[in-house]
């Protein structure tokens, strides 16, 4: 659950530092 959770946030994160490099 918790590694589920991690992978979630390190999505986001990508994300979101995707839409900042753009």
């Amino acid at each position: 659950m918790s590694q589920t959770k991690r992978q979630e946030d390190k999505v986001a994160e990508n994300a979101s530092n995707k839409r900042k490099w753009e």
